[in-house]
């Protein structure tokens, strides 16, 4: 499963937590910067889908 963003930090892929110790979201706050990444994968198994449209991206 591919989410539809990420934290974004000093790395491009710096990661932050999803969730605190006792598994509540994180609160977005003002600072924070995330990515959003609008993409379409296709996996081996999409039969219908042509060749040069998988495993890309």
């Amino acid at each position: 499963m591919h989410s539809t963003s990420h934290w974004l930090g000093i790395d491009v892929h710096d990661s932050g937590k999803y969730r605190d110790n006792n598994e509540n979201p994180t609160k977005f706050e003002e600072g924070m910067i995330l990515t959003i990444e609008p993409g379409l994968y296709f996996g081996d198994m999409a039969q219908t889908i042509t060749k040069k449209y998988k495993n890309i991206g």
